[in-house]
């Protein structure tokens, strides 16, 4: 589980992220889920991130590519907050939709079982 918080103080703001990763139940990792966007003398973005690690350092890298490449739009160059939060979403949609085409739906495994009061067990002859 990803604990992001944010809490708005008289003073300003305070955001706070844990870093654990799983892959696994033998391989527990860290990735700060917190990355910042600075643009000295200007502005400044935090985007908390949880959810799927390969997703958020797609979008991570992305936005920080087109920040530093220039692209609009990017974090840089958005008017309003709400400019920006559709860039991340429109951003996220993108790396989703990339991952998605990328890589193929993995085979699943069902074990099915039943159980049935008061019933014999049948079996099926075989031909």
């Amino acid at each position: 589980m990803t604990y992001c918080v944010a809490i708005k103080t008289d003073s300003g703001l305070i955001f706070a992220s844990d870093s654990l990763t799983n892959a696994g139940i033998d391989h527990v990792s860290t990735y700060s889920k917190m990355h910042t966007f600075v643009q000295p003398g200007e502005r400044m973005f935090v985007l908390l991130s949880a959810g799927n690690l390969a997703t958020t350092q797609g979008v991570v890298k992305r936005m920080r590519d087109d920040c530093r490449l220039g692209n609009q739009p990017c974090l840089h160059t958005a008017y309003s907050m709400s400019e920006a939060v559709d860039y991340v979403g429109n951003v996220s949609a993108e790396v989703q939709r990339a991952q998605a085409r990328a890589i193929p739906p993995a085979p699943t495994s069902r074990l099915p079982s039943s159980s049935a009061a008061r019933s014999p067990a049948r079996r099926r002859k075989s031909s």
